[in-house]
């Protein structure tokens, strides 16, 4: 029996060169690296927004607080200052208040809070304007 090739043409399995191979890893490689540097600041962003909003939350609640305090009569010194920590993080604020200028029924309010992230530092400074109520007379009563 013969066996015949009605192709005579000899066909060669045709594939990438090495070079072609290497530039493609080295493509792939680079944008592998820019990739990954922008996951990585991605997520310092996300770290650094979640301690403004820490930052932020403490003093509405600071400030929420003082509020109630005032129209409970109750009154806080000129100066107040402490520390809170929010995970690994350590906030640092300052709380001072003084007579408005105009009004001596109005309290100025100033809070600062502060933390510092590797050699940066942040501060969020907020300043607030309450009524300080009358005392209640008795002898009215």
């Amino acid at each position: 029996m013969r066996f015949t090739n009605h192709d005579s043409r000899i066909t060669r399995a045709r594939g990438f060169t090495l070079i072609e191979v290497l530039a493609a890893v080295a493509i792939l490689s680079v944008g592998a690296v820019f990739i990954l540097e922008a996951l990585a600041r991605a997520s310092q962003a996300q770290v650094l927004a979640e301690e403004h909003r820490s930052a932020y939350t403490f003093a509405l609640s600071k400030l929420a607080s003082l509020e109630l305090d005032y129209e409970q009569g109750q009154l806080h010194g000129e100066h107040e200052q402490g520390r809170f920590r929010v995970g690994a993080q350590e906030f640092m604020w300052d709380l001072s208040t003084s007579a408005a200028e105009n009004d001596p029924a109005l309290q100025a309010v100033d809070l600062s809070v502060s933390w510092q992230r590797g050699t940066r530092d942040y501060t969020h400074d907020y300043r607030s304007i309450f009524r300080i109520p009358e005392p209640e007379d008795e002898s009215k009563s």
